[in-house]
């Protein structure tokens, strides 16, 4: 794959890079690109971050690590008022990082900022979803990590109001992602900017993420590092779908500006950093609540990316707006996404941040094709125009001719925009809301009854546990009412590989009445005594009851 990126992705390309995931410093960090090619390996060692974004989630990395945060990242959680924070038309992860480690780093903190922070992102009306960054892969994949990290310890905290806001600004976030994507071996990345025709060739599987972006450039970089995805978006929508091809192999320490949100996800999750500072994704399966997803909304994705139609999935993007139009066309053949829709001409979006004009071809055979702006500078650049002649999706701008993508072959699954007015259907099976929870009345209480667990268990050994809780409430226990068992010593742990276990389908537990979870749990591979506890809770509302009674397990 490197032959055909070396010598083609110049200094300029690199020094872009570097401004854009540093906030704009003129200055080389460790670069993203590993391995033999010295054109693409690192070319000066990162002496410490400056103020911005890179010391940001360095000091997040540190204090979901354990450790104390540079005490500079206060300089750098924004103004108090959240809505001037979107004023300058991007660049707000900056203070949403460094909110993210105050909020995990003080002792009494106070969740409001965040809480209007994601409100803000949903809400009809300016800043509209995901601000001024309009899916950029680095910048969205930034603001999507700290939102992971955020429910993560708002659910340790018990903030029930940020643990709503954040999810559901998760849920629409892999919603829309999932929209434009595939799963399949993508053979080849064609991507055409003012540098010309790059062409990169992907050996193995992934989960692919087709949505154009404000700053495209970078969803197709460094397929190799990333298996064959378009990026940062592709491997966190894998994660969260519970996809078995989500391998990512970079070091995540070496470019904090680069790689901070998807390391903040890999923390939240659960996984550890080896020697190298690489994960193995696929060695555990993650909650889908980590991300802020319902088992249920997950397997839907999930069906929806293995081209089973968008059931459910308008009618949750339904209320949000995006800052500009951007229409997903979904055939039996591939996906194709652009800026614009199918019966007008679109000129950039959001010109103050990477302003753009872009389209993204993904055919389920295996090739993405991307066409992107041409302008390395964001704002007042080459401003092109992207518009549907028959078959195909055509862009050209004052610097670059025109270049026509072809539609997908095979017939309509859907086509639908989401822009100023919400997401609309166009054409298609774009599906019905999902049926509502039914409401629910008393209130939910917990006993400990008992539990049966081994004393020694030897490493990385599953086994069987039995635990055993009585309703002392007034509501009926059930999935509708979302009742689950949840980890605790510490809440939300993974240590017996998993977090979560759920009522059968179509149990309902009376007052009155016990429950037995009966569930397979997965030793820890390093020996040790290990906290085994659980207790009830309502998944995104609150925890309650008693917890089982506090036992130490034996790993030997």
């Amino acid at each position: 794959m490197r032959s055909n990126l070396k010598g083609k992705l110049s200094c300029s390309l690199l020094l872009a890079l570097t401004l854009l995931a540093c906030g704009g410093e003129a200055r080389v960090e460790i670069d993203q690109y590993e391995g033999d090619d010295p054109e693409l390996s690192a070319s000066a060692a990162l002496g410490g971050c400056r103020e911005g974004n890179c010391l940001c989630f360095t000091a997040l990395a540190d204090v979901m690590d354990g450790r104390a945060p540079d005490p500079r990242y206060q300089n750098n959680l924004g103004p108090e008022d959240v809505r001037a924070v979107f004023s300058n038309g991007g660049s707000e992860n900056i203070p949403l990082t460094c909110r993210t480690v105050h909020y995990w780093a003080q002792n009494n903190p106070n969740p409001a900022w965040l809480e209007s922070y994601f409100e803000l992102q949903l809400a009809t009306g300016t800043p509209s979803l995901f601000g001024g960054e309009v899916f950029s892969s680095t910048y969205s994949a930034l603001m999507v990590g700290d939102a992971i990290a955020v429910l993560a310890r708002a659910r340790q905290r018990g903030h029930v109001a940020l643990v709503e806001k954040a999810s559901r600004y998760l849920e629409a976030y892999f919603t829309a992602l999932a929209l434009g994507s595939v799963e399949g071996r993508v053979t080849s990345h064609v991507t055409h900017n003012r540098f010309g025709l790059l062409t990169e060739s992907a050996s193995e599987p992934a989960l692919t993420v087709g949505l154009v972006g404000s700053r495209s450039y970078v969803n197709g970089h460094n397929a190799e590092a990333h298996a064959g995805t378009t990026g940062l978006q592709g491997v966190l929508l894998a994660m969260a779908l519970d996809h078995p091809q989500r391998e990512f192999r970079s070091d995540l320490r070496a470019s904090p500006g680069y790689y901070g949100g998807l390391r903040a996800a890999v923390s939240a999750a659960g996984y550890s950093l080896n020697s190298s500072g690489r994960v193995t994704l696929t060695s555990q399966s993650v909650p889908a609540e980590v991300f802020g997803l319902t088992e249920a909304r997950r397997a839907e994705l999930l069906a929806l990316v293995r081209g089973g139609g968008a059931s459910g999935a308008l009618s949750v993007l339904r209320p949000y707006e995006l800052s500009c139009e951007l229409t997903v066309l979904r055939t039996t053949g591939g996906v194709i996404s652009w800026w614009g829709t199918s019966d007008s001409t679109a000129r950039p979006c959001n010109a103050r941040k990477g302003g753009s004009w872009a389209v993204a071809k993904l055919e389920a055979g295996g090739v993405l094709t991307l066409v992107t702006r041409s302008n390395d500078r964001w704002g007042g650049g080459d401003m092109g125009t992207v518009w549907r002649d028959g078959a195909a999706i055509c862009a050209e701008s004052s610097t670059l001719p025109r270049l026509c993508v072809p539609l997908p072959p095979g017939s309509t699954v859907y086509e639908l925009v989401l822009g100023r007015s919400g997401a609309r259907c166009v054409s298609g099976a774009c599906g019905g809301p999902p049926a509502p929870p039914p409401p629910q009345q008393g209130t939910f209480g917990a006993a400990f009854v008992s539990q049966a667990v081994p004393a020694v268990v030897a490493p990385g050994a599953r086994f069987a546990v039995h635990v055993t809780m009585r309703n002392s409430g007034t509501a009926r226990w059930s999935t509708g009412a979302s009742v689950r068992l949840g980890s605790q010593a510490p809440q939300d742990n993974l240590v017996w590989g998993l977090g979560r276990v759920d009522l059968p389908a179509g149990v309902e537990v009376a007052p009155g009445a016990s429950h037995t979870f009966s569930f397979e749990a997965t030793a820890p591979s390093t020996p040790g005594a290990r906290p085994f506890q659980w207790q009830l809770l309502r998944e995104g509302l609150a925890w309650f009851g008693a917890s089982t009674a506090a036992l130490d397990v034996e790993v030997r």
